[in-house]
């Protein structure tokens, strides 16, 4: 059953780009939705279990959703620019280099060589692979440059929303109710700025509810792993929903690929997987 649990977060987040693809709609349209959804399933569970809450839980976690809601955002939009499989692969890789330097540097969490070799190795892997998932067979097929700062400014918000919450001693429940308020509060102050000739509030954006939903779930899910399996085990199998998303976006969306960019985003998607198994393990 742990197991099982395990693999859900993988699941949920892989299959998310897939449904936010086939919801329609602008990058603004799907990140309302999913901030939406996430606030809805926040509040319900605030309700039920009504975790403990301090002032400074509170603003760590506010900062952490409205951190996400600038990444969430420039990921939705890097998958126009992109495709879905290829940004959401990069996406992942670049994450994993901040997230890693943050841990390393930062928070001191890499002290023997043993962590330190497994770090930078799985650093390493992680690199690799995001170069070998942008291989192009026709350069300019795609804007890459584009696609890479745009992922680049995604994974910055996206590291602030990992880090802000255990800046704060923050852990599971805890964190949810409030960090869904800068998640909506954020998307709700980007959608001022941002597609300003797009209607913010119609049929799409309630569609996107939907992948909302699945998103939440996996953040849920999550919380649940990480106390049967550990934080370390839980975070890796997460990040097998790179695996996942790249079977449903070759077979649902049928995106389409040459076949020596397919072998590529395959290795690719492998020595990232590689990497976050070894930062797993540290």
């Amino acid at each position: 059953m742990s197991f099982f649990i395990g693999l859900l977060p993988a699941l949920f987040w892989g299959i998310n780009p897939v449904l936010v693809s086939k919801c329609g709609g602008k990058p603004i349209n799907q990140q309302l939705g999913t901030a939406f959804a996430c606030g809805i399933l926040a509040v319900v569970t605030y309700v039920i279990i009504r975790p403990a809450m301090t002032t400074a839980i509170f603003i760590g976690c506010l900062i952490s959703g409205l951190a996400w809601s600038i990444g969430q955002l420039c990921q939705y939009t890097s998958y126009v620019v992109l495709g879905t499989s290829r940004a959401f692969a990069i996406s992942i890789s670049i994450e994993m280099f901040l997230n890693s330097m943050v841990a390393s540097l930062i928070f001191r969490e890499w002290q023997t060589p043993r962590q330190l070799i497994l770090g930078f190795a799985a650093i390493a892997c992680v690199i690799l692979g995001g170069n070998f998932t942008a291989y192009e067979s026709e350069k300019g097929s795609v804007d890459m440059k584009k696609g890479l700062i745009i992922l680049t400014v995604g994974a910055l918000g996206f590291c602030v929303w990992n880090y802000a919450i255990r800046f704060v001693g923050a852990e599971g429940f805890d964190a949810v109710c409030p960090q869904a308020i800068g998640m909506v509060v954020g998307s709700l102050i980007l959608s001022c700025f941002v597609g300003k000739d797009v209607k913010k509030f119609d049929k799409s954006t309630f569609k996107q509810t939907l992948a909302g939903l699945c998103y939440a779930c996996a953040n849920f899910a999550l919380i649940f792993s990480n106390k049967l399996n550990g934080v370390g085990v839980g975070y890796t199998m997460a990040q097998l929903c790179l695996v996942f998303e790249f079977i449903f976006g070759i077979v649902i969306l049928k995106e389409k690929r040459t076949k020596k960019e397919l072998t590529h985003s395959i290795w690719g998607a492998a020595f990232i997987t590689v990497g976050c198994i070894m930062i797993g393990l540290i």
